[in-house]
């Protein structure tokens, strides 16, 4: 990986974190979370369904 590679996984990480912890977010039914936390600015990674909805946004949730 290059450095901008890396800088770009920890960005989009820092940003699911912080939305994720957002109060608006904590008040929705876990339905919309799925919605309110898309990020699809992201969604040309080739594994964004995957590790975007089952595994990172769960991780953050449980991490509150």
């Amino acid at each position: 990986m290059r450095r901008a590679d890396i800088l770009h996984s920890i960005t989009y990480l820092e940003k699911l974190t912080s939305m994720a912890q957002e109060d608006w977010v904590k008040d929705l039914p876990a339905e919309q979370v799925r919605e309110a936390l898309a990020m699809k600015e992201y969604s040309d990674y080739s594994m964004y369904e995957f590790i975007h909805f089952q595994v990172n946004i769960p991780a953050v949730l449980k991490a509150e």
